[in-house]
């Protein structure tokens, strides 16, 4: 079993360094998962009992990257900040002998859209006040604690609770389901623990959305012309050595 970990941290240590120097790749939208969550003590779940949790997130941009970069003027156009409020519940039974720590992810508060898409989907230009966003629920989620490692699978989904018009530029929810498949790992590189080599995976798989492609002109006026879409799937993987 001491081998068997051994080649675990040192696995771990390699794939830091090789994400260390990855590229930007073109994709067709950002997925729902918000990056920069889990950096150190990211396999690590609560104790047995009830843990509140908040994180606060902010986006900001002078410029973005879509199909092309948008050359807008002035100062920061996407500028979005989100507060998180997380429950966890842990049981004191095992299951497969890990903790059993389901939670979810509620209110999440925004001040725009987290997911800019590509298409159908207007940016988010600016600040405006807090408004309810999607809801985060993980019903399962298995963590055990090895001798020099703890580690963690779980499988939650995405609710588009947040407020949602195809083609508005003032959207905060993402206007789809998605569900993620999602594990992390902290592994202990020094005896007293005091080192640490982190990693995070999730995978998204996503519902259709409605999204609009453009408008049309009746004798009733101007009418939008909404069109069904299911965004890509989507890979976040996020490391932190501490």
């Amino acid at each position: 079993m001491t081998r068997i970990i051994h080649v675990g941290w040192k696995f771990a240590v390699l794939v830091c360094i090789l994400l260390s120097g990855s590229q930007t790749l073109m994709a067709q939208q950002k997925g729902q998962y918000q990056p920069g969550q889990y950096g150190l003590n990211a396999g690590i779940l609560p104790d047995p009992g009830f843990t509140y949790a908040d994180y606060n997130i902010n986006y900001n941009a002078k410029h973005l990257e879509l199909e092309n970069t948008l050359p807008f003027k002035g100062s920061a156009v996407y500028n979005v900040w989100a507060w998180e409020n997380i429950f966890f519940y842990v049981p004191k039974f095992k299951v497969l002998g890990a903790k059993f720590a389901p939670y979810i992810a509620v209110p999440t508060l925004a001040t725009g859209s987290l997911t800019l898409t590509f298409v159908g989907n207007g940016g988010t230009v600016g600040t405006r006040g807090l408004t309810f966003a999607d809801t985060w629920f993980q019903p399962l989620n298995l963590g055990w604690h090895l001798p020099r490692a703890d580690i963690f699978v779980g499988d939650g989904f995405m609710a588009p609770t947040g407020r949602y018009t195809p083609g508005a530029t003032n959207n905060v929810g993402s206007g789809y389901w998605g569900n993620h498949l999602n594990g992390a790992g902290t592994f202990y590189l020094t005896k007293d623990q005091g080192t640490t080599a982190n990693i995070m995976g999730d995978w998204e798989v996503h519902g259709a959305k409605t999204a609009r492609s453009g408008d049309i002109t009746t004798m009733a006026g101007t009418l939008p012309i909404n069109i069904q879409l299911t965004p890509g799937a989507a890979f976040s993987d996020e490391w932190g050595l501490g």
